[in-house]
């Protein structure tokens, strides 16, 4: 049931932090259920690209339906206009990418 999946969900969540504790991900504080990664330094390799293995990780977990990568702006209008689940949502703007 709705319990049992929650559970899992919330097991999956903690086994994918683990993973990412090098990084530092931390919850952001105004958006509930996302986090950022707070070690700058270690994000990005000697060739200024992506950390292999950061990139491996979040590959698999985006793959896996874990996560949706996103800038922490592109949260604001979702928690500025209180939008909830049961909301029907018409996004207009036409760049790609997450909003």
């Amino acid at each position: 049931g709705g319990a049992a999946a929650a559970a899992v969900e919330l097991a999956r969540t903690r086994a994918l932090l683990e993973e990412l504790r090098l990084w530092r991900p931390e919850e952001v504080p105004w958006c509930a259920g996302a986090y950022r990664l707070c070690a700058q330094s270690a994000a990005a390799g000697p060739d200024g690209q992506c950390d292999t293995a950061l990139n491996r990780i979040l590959l698999a977990a985006q793959r896996a339906g874990l996560i949706s990568r996103q800038e922490s702006a592109s949260m604001l209008p979702v928690v500025a206009l209180g939008i909830e689940p049961h909301h029907r949502v018409l996004e207009l703007c036409a760049a790609p990418g997450s909003k």
